[in-house]
Order: structure tokens, then C-alpha cells, then sequence
């Protein structure tokens, strides 16, 4: 079919089948809470993997049109905490790493010697140089030190699993995937084998007096978070990327990011209202919330002029950037996440009818994938920024954000991914030649919208917003001086 004529795929319905596994697992949190103490929940250790697993399946089963035989491990299961089918292993779990690189042991031996000096931060995987991260935390007064992720002791993991297993079974039965109910129970169960040990005392405090880490989706992270808030003890969660997360409204940021954490370091200062509004920011635990820091992103910092003017399409250079996101293979879950990897390669290829000769930015985490564009550029965009003078984007991302920042033109496709607030998407409104392209991929249709656009006054009121919070300071003192302040919220403080 010729690019002039394709049809859109709208995810709306996507989006509505991987909410009802978001509250099937939400239920299942709740059925876990009367056995768990606390934050030894095993529905909210594992939420994010299951979430990913279900929605994962729910998401396969309609790119191939309904339901079939089982998938198969291999190959077209989804592929979050399975093994790789190019190598023939068995499915497993994704366990924190049995031994620490040479270069890490010699850092931890390092920090060791640090312990005296001030309270212990465990750091993990915090989204900084460990060595930059370790100098700004010592000059806090602190103790920063590589932990040892181990196991959440849970007394009464075997009966929270049979609730688990449970509920698992009635959401996969409700979804029409019951054929798959005992591969999502065998992995149940390793995962609980990998991070949970019933015979561990749960008394047993940790060697540590703060968590500082990146995001709680992976389950060692987690381990952690959970570990540390069964003794009341806080967890500093640092929000990845150049601007906030917070400008949608999603689950992963609820389940992931707000659950367990009771510092959560974003960036812009609009993310405070932004978690405490959404319908799915909240953390799975009832009645908790983390205390929103701001923060300065350093790249938007350094690109953002609030003084310069943003020409408008018919005024800016011809070189055009398209800036798209990366594909994701059998790692598609939802909602709010991705197109099938098919339709976004449809969606390329409009995109290359509307702007021929642009220069195809691909994502720093796509090794290699055909494009029909002849330019193409490798590397983070912050690096090639000067090689364009109209970028465009189809989705909110990292590469989003620093390109807002700049003075000039954004073109936005919106495909239906993300789920914005209603204030984040006035302003990417007003940052941007927005063209909804939910209703049909019609390349004249798209380039007509474009071309009414093209002298559409723009504004930034964008980057200030959610990627320009907190006094002024460097990020990453920021977050130390976040991890100080928790310390002392909590009593932990040295003299």
C-alpha cells in the first residue's frame, strides 16, 4: 500500500487491555496485604516483572491477530525475565549479578574506608559515575557503599504465593491466556526462589542506613527499597532522563518509581503537582507518597535561553532531524509504551514520505534496523544537535527534552503513546507543530496539517517546567544533599 494511503494504528485499545492487567495486579497487592507486615509484600516486590509479563503476553496476542497455540518461551514470549532464545537457555529470571567486576570491588574497597565518617548509603545503580555519586555524597557527610542485594526475608512468602498464584490465574483466565498458567507460576516461583527467603529472620536490620538508587523497576532494586522500609529506613529513588517522567501520567511511574521510595528526585518543579494529581502515580502501598525533590537537568540547563526567540516553521533552515524512538522486539508491554515493531516501521515510512531528505537520528539502543532514510545519524543527540534546524519527534522521550530546550522548531506526531497531563500537553502544544496522526497516516492529510502550522508562533514554557527545578545546584548534588535530608527527616543523621 502506498505511504499516501496507510492507516493509522491507534493503541487506544491497547492501553484499555493493559489497564485491566494493572488492576488485576493492583487486587492482587491487596490480597497479598492481610499476610505481608508491611512492605514484605510479594505482589509489590514482583508488580513491575508480572506487569511487564502479562501485558506482554495480552499485547503479542493481538499483533498476531487473537488467540492460538501457547508462545512459546523462545523466541515470541515476551522476553523480560526470560533467557535469550539466541543461545538455547531454558527461561529464567533476571538475578543482581553474582560477583562485582574488578573495577567495582576495588571502588567498594575504597568506600569501606569511608564508613566511619558518616552514615552508610547504599548505592545502587543510581544513574551517575559511582565515583562522582561517592565524592558528592562524602562531602555530605555520608558513608556511600556498594551493597550486597541478597534475598527479602518474608515469613510468610509460601502463603502469600499460593494468593499470588492465585489471583494470577483468575487475571489470566479473565484475559482469555489460562493456557498460560502454569509457565507465568513456574516463573512465579523461581523469582520468589531468586530474591525472597521465608527462613530468614525479618528482624535482621541492614548493614545500611539509607537506599539510593535509580528506578524500582528491576527486582534487586526493589529487594533493596523493600528491605530498607520494613525498617524504616528511607529510599531515594532518582528519576532517570533530562526531564521528568512525570509529564504523563502512566502506571510504571506508580507501581515503579513511587512504591517504596520516600524521596523521589525528579527534575522540573511542575512534577510535584504532576504525582500528587494522577490517576496512576501513586505507589501501590495505601496512603504513601514520596516527597518530591526538583531538580536541574545539566544538558537542558546549558541549551536553554529563556530570552531567545523559537522561529516558526516557515522562518527556521531547511535540515530537518527525525528523532525517533527505538523499536522494541518481544519486549513490548504496556500500557502507554510502544507501537508493534511493524506498525512503527509502517509509521517510518511515512514519516520518510513527508520529509525525504531528513537526517534519521536513531536511538542510541538500536544497533541496526533498515530505514529507508539515506542520512542517518549515530550517537546522543545532545552531540549533534547543531546538524538540524527543525526536529521531529513522535513521542515524549529523553531526546524530547533536549530538544525542547533549544531554540528551535519541534514537528510532533502524535501517535497516541503517552499519556500526558493535561498541563504537560499545553505546553508541548505551545513548544511545538503538534499533528494528531491517531486518526490515519495519510501522508497528504499530514503534510496539509503540517503546512497550516507553519507559522505558528511557538513558546517554551516547557523546559522550565519539567526540566529546570531545584536551587540552581549541580544534579548530583542535589541528590546527595537529598539523601542528607532524608537521613535527618528520619533521625539517622551523624552529629
Amino acid at each position: 500500500m502506498p505511504e499516501s494511503a496507510q492507516p493509522g494504528y491507534d493503541p487506544g485499545e491497547d492501553h484499555e487491555r493493559c489497564l485491566a492487567v494493572y488492576r488485576g495486579l493492583r487486587d492482587a497487592v491487596a490480597a497479598c496485604a492481610p499476610l505481608a507486615a508491611g512492605h514484605r509484600n510479594l505482589a509489590a516486590l514482583l508488580f513491575p516483572r508480572l506487569m511487564a509479563l502479562v501485558t506482554g503476553l495480552v499485547l503479542r496476542e493481538r499483533e498476531r491477530g487473537g488467540p492460538g497455540p501457547p508462545l512459546a518461551p523462545h523466541g515470541a514470549f515476551p522476553a523480560l525475565g526470560w533467557a535469550d532464545p539466541a543461545r538455547g537457555e531454558a527461561p529464567r529470571v533476571e538475578h543482581a549479578p553474582p560477583a562485582r567486576p574488578r573495577a567495582v570491588a576495588r571502588l567498594a574497597a575504597r568506600l569501606a574506608t569511608l564508613v566511619a565518617r558518616g552514615r552508610r548509603v547504599a548505592v545502587y545503580n543510581p544513574g551517575f559515575p559511582i565515583g562522582a555519586l561517592a565524592r558528592a555524597l562524602v562531602r555530605m557527610g555520608l558513608a556511600p557503599t556498594l551493597p550486597h542485594v541478597g534475598k527479602l526475608a518474608m515469613p510468610s512468602a509460601p502463603a502469600q504465593l499460593e494468593v499470588l498464584g492465585a489471583a494470577l490465574a483468575g487475571l489470566l483466565d479473565d484475559l482469555d491466556l489460562g493456557r498460560y498458567r502454569a509457565t507465568l507460576r513456574t516463573l512465579l516461583s523461581d523469582y520468589c526462589a531468586a530474591y525472597v527467603d521465608a527462613a530468614a529472620d525479618p528482624g535482621a536490620p541492614p548493614a545500611w542506613d539509607l537506599v539510593l538508587c535509580g528506578t524500582l523497576q528491576k527486582v534487586p532494586a526493589r529487594v533493596l527499597a523493600a528491605r530498607a522500609r520494613a525498617h524504616g529506613r528511607p529510599v531515594v529513588v532518582v528519576s532517570h532522563g533530562e526531564g521528568d517522567q512525570l509529564i504523563a501520567d502512566e502506571p510504571r511511574i506508580g507501581y515503579g518509581e513511587a512504591t517504596y521510595a520516600t524521596e523521589l528526585v525528579g527534575y522540573g518543579p511542575a512534577g510535584a503537582a504532576a504525582l500528587a494529581r494522577g490517576a496512576y502515580t501513586h505507589s501501590l502501598f495505601p496512603n504513601e507518597a514520596p516527597r518530591y525533590v526538583a531538580s536541574r537537568s545539566t544538558v537542558c540547563a546549558r541549551l536553554f535561553d529563556p530570552d531567545a526567540p523559537i522561529p516558526s516553521l516557515a522562518e527556521a533552515g531547511g535540515r530537518v532531524m527525525y528523532v525517533p524512538t527505538t523499536y522494541v522486539g518481544p519486549l513490548r508491554y504496556g500500557p502507554f509504551h510502544s507501537l508493534p515493531d511493524a506498525d512503527y516501521a509502517r509509521w517510518q515510512r511515512v514519516v520518510h514520505a513527508l520529509y525525504p531528505q531528513a537526517l534519521y537520528k536513531r536511538h542510541p539502543k538500536l544497533l541496526a534496523r533498515e530505514t529507508p532514510f539515506a542520512r542517518v545519524q549515530g550517537g546522543e543527540l545532545a552531540a549533534c544537535l547543531d546538524r538540524a534546524d527543525v526536529f521531529v519527534f513522535d513521542v515524549v522521550t529523553t531526546a524530547f527534552h533536549i530538544a525542547a530546550a533549544t531554540d528551535k522548531p519541534i514537528v510532533y506526531f502524535e501517535l497516541g503513546l503517552r499519556n500526558l497531563h493535561g498541563e504537560a500537553r499545553a505546553r508541548v502544544r505551545e513548544r511545538c507543530v503538534v499533528v494528531d496522526a491517531r486518526g490515519g497516516w495519510s501522508v497528504d492529510r499530514l503534510r496539509a496539517e503540517v503546512a497550516r502550522q507553519a507559522r505558528k508562533p511557538l513558546a517554551n514554557a516547557f523546559t522550565p517546567a519539567y526540566s529546570l527545578g531545584g536551587p540552581g545546584e549541580a544534579r548530583i548534588r542535589t541528590v546527595a544533599r537529598t539523601a542528607r535530608e532524608a537521613l535527618r527527616t528520619t533521625g539517622r543523621a551523624s552529629a
